[in-house]
């Protein structure tokens, strides 16, 4: 059991007790990191989605999958860029 398995679970349980817009982008966005570092992107990728819906300029996400295109997750990094946006990055 990794730190991301226990920071995933403390996380999901968190996610269901909170209605404040803010305090939602920022579960989803630490979920979202938290699956990229266990190599479970798509999952990742629907948190880090999750955390714009809930706060549509929250910069972090963008910054996170730039670190992870930078880190090697290039393949990854772009398709989650992709599903948060709506289309291919111009």
């Amino acid at each position: 059991f990794s730190r991301y398995d226990c920071a995933v679970e403390n996380l999901e349980r968190a996610a269901f007790k909170t209605d404040e817009a803010k305090e939602s982008a920022d579960i989803y966005f630490h979920l979202g990191g938290s699956f990229f570092e266990k190599g479970v992107y798509s999952e990742g990728a629907r948190y880090y989605q999750l955390a714009v819906e809930a706060e549509p300029e929250y910069k972090l996400v963008l910054s996170a999958l730039a670190e992870s295109y930078k880190s090697g997750n290039r393949h990854e990094a772009h398709k989650a860029l992709i599903s948060i946006v709506g289309h291919e990055p111009r």
